[in-house]
């Protein structure tokens, strides 16, 4: 007769925790993925479902610097910023 394999038994409250924690994770990442998946929008389309078409337009006007914040100079700022912290 082969032994089977031992698996302890989980604390009663176990799986409240976990629905806790799942609950916890989607609420902390869920706003998150929602944005990114928004910001495949077309140009029509804003922070509303249903999707108005696919493209890469906002990505688009933020390589451009177009939009409310220019990256290029946000980027060289925090650059400088950390060389200067790191001499």
């Amino acid at each position: 007769m082969a032994r089977g394999h031992y698996e302890p038994k989980r604390p009663a409250g176990y799986a409240g925790l976990l629905a806790v924690f799942v609950l916890f994770v989607i609420f902390l990442y869920g706003p998150m993925a929602t944005i990114f998946i928004l910001s495949f929008q077309g140009p029509e389309g804003g922070l509303t479902f249903p999707l108005q078409g696919l493209s890469l337009h906002w990505f688009h006007k933020l390589a451009q610097g177009l939009g409310v914040v220019d990256i290029g100079a946000a980027l060289k700022r925090s650059l400088l910023l950390g060389l200067v912290v790191m001499s």
